[in-house]
């Protein structure tokens, strides 16, 4: 606009993809090994085709691997304004960008099956028995499995603004002065396919209470109901709460000495992204993918006589 003002304008676009799939080059196919070891615990389908992990206790274990694939959409449009003042140089300016993740996880789908040494131990002997004869006898100690592939479809706009004073209050002292804004609007699903627990204190003790984003599929453990309506207890889709109280103050100081010596020093509040790492285990939570765990810790002997 003139020699004291000027005006940018910038437009970004980014598609960081990562397919993070793994190769297998032996031939073998997730279903085929569960089903000629006639093994029913896990889902047949896992993202990459990753395999079910059977590891004995003290042992390397069979198959495991896991995968993602996420692919990166994200729009960014900012504008900033400078404006020279005499001895001050006046910068302000703000930011729009439209982030969108697309994911697919192989994890919880993938599933474990560890074997330990206490089902084969002695029951007058703790310790007394092995892990890979647990492991031939098909007595898994702790279990970990979901069912579907997890797929998420993520989204969250972010805005941001600022404002600075570059004041040169002498010919060698200059002084930057600054405040900076960002959202703290959370990520939510497309589909909405989102859980949470919310744990909240009084003085009777912690108490706990499940959410989710859309109808539910499963019945609700509390009203023993199946397809309740959202319950978001006011966090809205995302399941999480705003921050939008995100002010970032910049202090800076430049001093000459000498012909050959400045000083400098200075001093901010800054905040980093998760870059929408927050909903990925929302994603894989109850009820939209059922994820269970179980611990057996019963000898072979009490399980021959029950």
């Amino acid at each position: 606009f003139g020699p004291t003002a000027v005006l940018e304008v910038k437009y970004g676009y980014s598609s960081p993809n990562n397919p993070g799939c793994p190769s297998y080059t032996d031939g073998l196919t997730r279903g085929g090994i569960l089903t000629k070891a006639n093994v029913s615990l896990f889902d047949m389908d896992a993202l990459c085709d990753t395999r079910a992990s059977f590891t004995p206790q003290g042992y390397y274990g069979a198959g495991g691997g896991g995968g993602e694939t996420i692919m990166d959409k994200n729009h960014q449009f900012s504008g900033k304004f400078t404006k020279i003042v005499g001895r001050h140089n006046f910068r302000m300016g703000g930011g729009y960008t439209q982030r969108a993740m697309d994911a697919a996880y192989s994890n919880p789908t993938n599933g474990n099956a560890d074997f330990w040494i206490d089902p084969t131990s002695s029951a007058d002997k703790a310790g007394s028995g092995n892990s890979f004869a647990t492991m031939l006898l098909g007595y898994p100690s702790y279990i970990r499995r979901g069912f579907s592939i997890p797929r998420l479809y993520a989204r969250q706009p972010y805005f941001e603004g600022f404002f600075q004073d570059d004041w040169r209050v002498t010919d060698k002292l200059t002084i930057n002065l600054g405040i900076r804004w960002e959202s703290g609007i959370r990520p939510h699903d497309v589909n909405d396919a989102l859980g949470n627990l919310l744990v909240t204190h009084d003085n009777s003790g912690y108490h706990a209470e499940l959410m989710w984003a859309n109808v539910n599929p499963l019945t609700d453990p509390v009203t023993g109901k199946a397809g309740q309506p959202a319950k978001t207890l006011g966090y809205g889709n995302s399941l999480m709460r705003k921050d939008m109280n995100n002010w970032a103050p910049r202090l800076g100081i430049a001093y000459q000495l000498n012909n050959k010596t400045v000083i400098r020093m200075g001093a901010g509040v800054f905040f980093n992204s998760t870059y929408m790492q927050e909903i990925n285990d929302l994603r894989k939570f109850w009820p939209y993918l059922p994820q269970q765990e179980r611990v057996l810790m019963r000898r072979v002997r009490q399980l021959a006589h029950s």
